[in-house]
């Protein structure tokens, strides 16, 4: 909750002089996973979920004086984070310039929300049907199990399956 808690009082602090000036912009870096519920991932998501609702709150709040919310649903990146859970590397994500780029966009076109389509399909079907969305969850849960590096420890050999590739499958050119 720190990166609530903290991502609050800085924009709180900053949108006062924003708002003053008649200008400025908010950019939220997201996850995907708070738009598809991505299973192992409940804290982390949770906490930016909560951003998420505070910025679209706030968005409206400001809507009169000139101030940009904007949300960027940023998919896997290949970064030193995500290097210990070597089953990352068998899966679509984007470099760390993909990312930066994708940034600099929403910047310059002070959007309301970057991210992939998928990401707004999930939430469709989640929305239609909970229930199923649940099922369909629960089942990535189990094709997914925790990985070597959220054990504690270090597992060269882990390999994506080719059930997992065929889940992972969909994500491919959300931005790429």
């Amino acid at each position: 909750m720190r990166l609530y808690f903290g991502s609050v009082k800085l924009i709180l602090g900053l949108l006062p002089g924003m708002r003053e000036r008649g200008r400025g912009q908010i950019v939220n870096v997201s996850t995907l996973g708070v738009q598809t519920n991505a299973p192992r991932f409940s804290a982390d998501i949770g906490s930016k979920a909560a951003l998420d609702a505070f910025n679209r709150v706030a968005a409206a709040e400001c809507v009169d004086d000139g101030v940009q919310f904007t949300t960027i649903h940023m998919p896997l990146v290949r970064t030193a984070m995500s290097a210990p859970t070597k089953l990352c590397d068998r899966f679509p994500a984007l470099t760390p310039e993909q990312a930066a780029q994708l940034i600099r966009d929403a910047i310059r076109t002070r959007a309301d929300h970057v991210g992939p389509h998928v990401g707004a399909l999930t939430e469709l079907g989640y929305a239609i049907s909970p229930a199923v969305a649940k099922e369909i969850l629960g089942a990535a849960y189990r094709v997914f199990p925790e990985s070597a590096a959220a054990r504690g420890k270090v597992d060269e050999s882990e390999s994506a399956s080719a059930l997992q590739r065929a889940v992972a499958q969909p994500l491919r050119g959300a931005y790429w």
